[in-house]
């Protein structure tokens, strides 16, 4: 009995002695950053890089206060407006439009599916959004479009959304607004960013899934509560831990973008044509549009040099030099335009902004109110020429 006791002991006090020896060096390590960026070292934040114009949306994605979305259980999220609405004109859904008890079945509607840029991440408010830009664009021609009097165009558009989330929303919505015209504007979420996909899932399921909650599990049917406190012990100290968040961040290497191209392709052209089918039960016209990035602009202004700056040296996320000089020598829906079927509107913007040397981007997708209105413009000419056939 008193051997167990003992060795009880002794693991109790390598325990103890582990932890307050993690502790030490968790107080090192912050003494010798503070020491760094005080003597030696000019901390550089996002915000030396990125157009102040752009900040008020930094602010907001970096607000761990709340989080960014509403969780619905059928697999769908929806913006937070009690904390979007202190900057940005969010309706009770979340949306970055009226509430839909406001639609007018006189107008002729449009709805506007896509990721962060549809949804106007960088405009300076929601007149300059690529929706309301396509409206006004709209309007001034709608003899051209519809013999309706009005046109209203919706932005169903959602940060960090996915052509799989637009094809819910074409289901819960479609019957109530029954647009005319069904508008996609994706690309970059879908490949340049489904690295955080595993092809596994995306060849078993068909669908670009909520990635931050694949791991979920019902905790009322399931044994594991400690490995859940232990989890969720764990997971509060990484958040609090300078040590563990500079390992988290040079953990594990960005992948290819070749990669990206073989993981993320083939679900964007199953959607797609998922997408030209349901449309086409709700009877509306669909084109899609593949977003442009500003790899394929060759005339940057000084404030675009500096979001490149930042993304090839110094935070690196998506893969620093080498994923920029793919992205500048290829174009990344190439294997895509291949693949879809030909019944299936396709408009690449890739090089929508090529020669053009006005300041477009505020980000790698987000433009400026100048990017989004030339953006409106083109899906208005694109669209006009197709109707006019």
């Amino acid at each position: 009995m008193e051997i167990i006791v003992y060795i009880f002991g002794y693991l109790f006090l390598i325990i103890i002695s582990f932890f307050f020896l993690i502790l030490l060096f968790e107080f090192l390590f912050i003494v010798s950053n503070f020491l760094l960026d005080k003597f030696i070292y000019k901390t550089v934040t996002r915000r030396d890089f990125l157009h102040e114009n752009y900040h008020k949306y930094l602010n907001w994605i970096e607000n761990v206060e709340a989080p960014m979305f509403n969780y619905i259980p059928i697999g769908i999220k929806y913006h937070n407006d009690k904390i979007l609405k202190k900057f940005s004109k969010i309706n009770s859904l979340g949306f970055r439009d009226e509430d839909f008890d406001k639609i007018d079945k006189k107008n002729m509607n449009i709805i506007l599916f896509g990721s962060s840029a549809a949804w106007g991440f960088g405009a300076s408010n929601e007149n300059n959004v690529i929706s309301k830009h396509l409206e006004n664009q709209i309007n001034k021609n709608i003899g051209l479009f519809s013999k309706k009097k009005k046109c209203k165009v919706w932005n169903f558009g959602q940060v960090d959304g996915r052509i799989s989330q637009d094809l819910i929303n074409i289901l819960f919505f479609s019957k109530k607004i029954k647009p005319e015209i069904i508008i996609g504007f994706n690309g970059w979420n879908e490949i340049a960013s489904s690295s955080i996909f595993k092809k596994m899932l995306l060849t078993k399921w068909g669908f670009f899934y909520l990635d931050e909650l694949k791991d979920w599990e019902n905790v009322n049917y399931s044994k594991k509560d400690t490995y859940y406190l232990i989890k969720d012990i764990i997971r509060w100290l990484t958040k609090r831990s300078r040590i563990m968040s500079y390992l988290k961040n040079y953990s594990e290497p960005a992948i290819k973008m070749e990669d990206r191209i073989e993981i993320g392709t083939q679900t964007f052209v199953d959607n797609v044509e998922m997408m030209k089918y349901l449309t086409k039960g709700y009877g509306s016209k669909y084109y899609q549009f593949l977003q442009p990035h500003i790899y394929r602009k060759k005339y940057l202004v000084k404030s675009e040099k500096l979001v490149q700056e930042m993304y090839d040296n110094y935070r690196p996320i998506e893969g620093g030099k080498k994923f920029s000089n793919f992205l500048k020598k290829n174009n990344m829906y190439d294997k895509f335009k291949k693949k879809i079927s030909s019944k299936v509107e396709i408009e690449d913007l890739s090089d929508l902004f090529l020669h053009d040397k006005k300041h477009c981007f505020y980000s790698l997708v987000h433009c400026t109110d100048y990017g989004y209105k030339k953006v409106a413009q083109e899906i208005y000419s694109k669209i006009k020429s197709k109707i006019r056939k």
